[in-house]
């Protein structure tokens, strides 16, 4: 309950304190203005119930996901243009004795609210449509000749929760998956936002994940059902341990702190899967020795799949030799301008390819939209990532 409630609070604040500012700054005592007062209000009354309602009821599973969307956007587009307009206002009055200097911020203000309105436009009508697909390549001397050219589809991160009952887009995003055509398909957790009924309406959709060497998932931190209030410990064990039975029902091989060999050509190279192992208060689980327990000495290739890529810098480089770290868990805040994510501020390694001497962690921004349904410029994404031996 407390992760709703940060949430809530944080939507209200951004609501209400520009609302705040804006009644004192331009419409205070002015009866001209009354008009204004009343429509500035009421929007505000109306997105905080608004607001109310998608904390406790627009996260279940079931709900209209166009009428959430719907809310979402409108709500950020008009908190993030009252923002725009609160900065200008203060821009200007710290200017007052320049009248061009205070005219021009005044016009700022003015330019941050309307690129903040066609951002949420553009958000809202290409955000939970445009799918990427990022092509990357790693090289490794320790790859056996036989996996040259190797492609692994690397997703993460799909948020069934978002979409209640709506498999169309659930759809499109596994259509691409497939279209990449890979040798091994990995899922870096993530599969639901607050409980394993979620991902219920998704079944015949996840059984169409198939590659050569199979699918491959570990758990995220959603996955744990921390989000949700269950009444007794077990009843969460036994959520978790639904969405794991669900994952295998469909095809999928799901590693909690083990491993696998991958197998071509008599060749080897070795999966390791771990639990989630996030920063607090996210649950941290990794037990990297059980992982790699049982690993064959001629396996000399490694991959990693961890969700929380902090987890890479934290444990996975000092504790494993493993050349290539799979993550997620970021979504890179969804949001992107000119290559920049806020998501910078909280990760290091926060989408994209990173490398430490010569190794190597891709980071997935994710195909859902997570509890947030609002994408920009961080599209939603598969990643394909193709081996290669260096020599």
């Amino acid at each position: 309950m407390f992760f709703f409630l940060r949430i809530a609070a944080v939507l209200l604040l951004l609501l209400v304190l520009p609302a705040l500012y804006l009644h004192f700054r331009y419409l205070r005592r002015k009866p001209a203005m009354r008009r204004w007062r009343i429509v500035l209000w009421s929007m505000t009354a109306t997105l905080a119930a608004g607001t109310l309602w998608y904390i406790s009821c627009g996260f279940q599973t079931g709900r209209p996901e166009w009428l959430t969307r719907l809310f979402f956007h409108l709500l950020l587009g008009v908190s993030f243009a009252q923002l725009g307009l609160c900065i200008g206002g203060l821009l200007a009055t710290l200017t007052k004795r320049n009248s061009f200097l205070r005219r021009t911020m005044t016009g700022v203000g003015i330019g941050l609210a309307a690129i903040s309105l066609i951002i949420t436009i553009m958000a809202y009508f290409i955000g939970n449509k445009r799918i990427e697909v990022k092509e990357y390549t790693f090289a490794s001397k320790e790859l056996p000749e036989a996996f040259d050219g190797f492609r692994i589809v690397h997703i993460s991160d799909l948020h069934l929760g978002t979409y209640g009952a709506d498999t169309a887009r659930v759809s499109e995003l596994i259509n691409k998956t497939l279209e990449q055509k890979g040798d091994i398909i990995l899922f870096t957790g993530d599969l639901v936002n607050l409980e394993s009924r979620e991902a219920l309406p998704f079944v015949q959709q996840l059984k169409r994940l198939t590659a050569p060497y199979g699918v491959y998932s570990i758990l995220g931190n959603h996955d744990y059902a921390v989000y949700r209030n269950f009444a007794e410990r077990d009843e969460q064990l036994a959520d978790i341990e639904q969405l794991v039975k669900l994952e295998k029902e469909c095809g999928w091989h799901v590693m909690r702190n083990e491993n696998a060999i991958i197998e071509k050509d008599s060749a080897q190279i070795a999966l390791i899967g771990v639990e989630n192992d996030g920063k607090p208060p996210f649950p941290q689980l990794a037990d990297i020795p059980k992982a790699m327990k049982g690993l064959p000495t001629n396996a000399n290739f490694k991959i990693m799949m961890t969700h929380d890529p902090s987890h890479w810098r934290r444990n996975v480089l000092s504790e494993t030799d493993a050349q290539l770290t799979l993550a997620g868990h970021t979504h890179g805040m969804q949001f992107k301008l000119a290559g920049w994510s806020p998501a910078s501020w909280v990760y290091k390694e926060w989408g994209g390819q990173y490398y430490e001497g010569d190794r190597s962690i891709v980071v997935s921004i994710g195909l859902g939209l997570g509890a947030v349904p609002f994408r920009f410029g961080a599209w939603s994404e598969v990643c394909v990532i193709t081996l290669k031996v260096k020599n």
